[in-house]
């Protein structure tokens, strides 16, 4: 059973989604899962370009065009609206044909989209799962020849439902992260405590200075800072604060989750189930993205992460609180734990075993 997942690289979290998904599907006998960057196909040799002028743009502060575009593809006029909507299915009809698919699964909203279109336009009968990345979906993850949903939480369930999608279609697996982070050290006790600061594969991070004097500052903590692909952050604050270690772009993000006591990072989906599956307890950068606002207010309110305030007086007083406070990290640990009771992690491997059982009857 071929399984097709199709994915992009705009940020880590879609495409380490699919490659997470992927392993999964491989302890399935008999399934061959393959991990296509649909977008980079259909960009070609122009996609290098095109995601390092993404990464620039988040990271030099285009929050708000990103805010005006997701609002008006989430409930404005460009609602479904699937730019090079032929290229995308003739793309996918190729993938199909060539890798003889048995099953579609989506990590992006736009292969999602462009999926669905393919059923549609050659009137096809195969499976499509959809993995949406975030806990609260833009409406655009939703099509209507999706035959299943994997979503982030109970909540998201709830909401999806609320717009008419079938219970029977959702499953309630978590975001897909790595196997190693279900299996991280918990939090240890110690005078001293280690923060870890990640602002993703792009780095996006705080440009100013006077944020990193205050980490450096932090009473009896040792900091280290991922500053992902970020090299010119990296170059700017490598050997200039006593308390601060910085690391470039790394495959070696478990490890230091491991030796960390607290996580600051920003609220992407894969991020914070990251944290929650490792049991980490997480402080949250202010977030700008519609989406990240989002996912914040869904940890705030399961009491699993501080939102770090944009005042440096107030921020350097939250972060003390939060990386000293016994009580408050133990709640922190204990929400996280009770949350991923739950969750329904291993949903798509029995969804495809059934299917597959079904298949093989007929």
């Amino acid at each position: 059973m071929n399984v097709l997942i199709l994915t992009s690289r705009f940020g880590n979290g879609h495409y380490q989604a699919a490659q997470t998904l992927a392993m999964q599907l491989r302890q399935l006998s008999g399934v061959n899962p393959i991990v296509i960057d649909l977008i980079g196909l259909i960009l070609d040799e122009h996609k290098d370009s095109v995601y390092e002028a993404y990464g620039s743009f988040v990271n030099k502060g285009g929050s708000s065009l990103f805010n005006l575009l997701y609002k008006h593809t989430d409930n404005g006029e460009l609602q479904g609206f699937l730019p090079l909507k032929k290229s995308f299915t003739s793309a996918i009809r190729r993938l199909v044909v060539t890798h003889s698919a048995d099953m579609l699964i989506a990590t992006y909203s736009a292969a999602a989209m462009a999926a669905s279109a393919y059923k549609k336009q050659y009137r096809h009968k195969l499976p499509l799962i959809t993995c949406i990345t975030d806990v609260i979906s833009h409406n655009n993850w939703l099509t209507p020849q999706t035959d299943g949903y994997l979503v982030a939480a109970p909540l998201s369930k709830q909401l999806l439902t609320k717009k008419g999608v079938a219970a029977e279609k959702i499953f309630v697996t978590g975001i897909p992260v790595d196997e190693v982070y279900h299996h991280l050290p918990r939090h240890r006790q110690g005078a001293v405590r280690r923060l870890l600061v990640m602002g993703g594969g792009c780095g996006l991070l705080p440009k100013q200075m006077s944020f990193y004097e205050t980490l450096n500052c932090l009473p009896q903590t040792e900091t280290t800072i991922l500053t992902g692909r970020n090299e010119a952050l990296r170059m700017r604050l490598s050997g200039q604060f006593e308390h601060i270690e910085v690391v470039g772009y790394t495959n070696q993000v478990p490890q230091y989750m491991a030796q960390a006591d607290v996580l600051l990072s920003k609220a992407g989906g894969l991020s914070i189930f990251e944290a929650i599956y490792s049991e980490k307890p997480l402080l949250l950068f202010h977030p700008n993205l519609v989406q990240e606002v989002r996912n914040s207010q869904f940890m705030i309110s399961e009491n699993m992460a501080f939102v770090l305030p944009k005042q440096a007086q107030k921020m350097s007083k939250t972060l003390s609180y939060v990386l000293h406070d016994e009580l408050q990290l133990k709640r922190m640990t204990a929400n996280m734990r009770r949350f991923k009771e739950k969750l329904e992690p291993e949903a798509l491997i029995k969804w495809i075993t059934a299917y597959d059982e079904t298949r093989e009857a007929l």
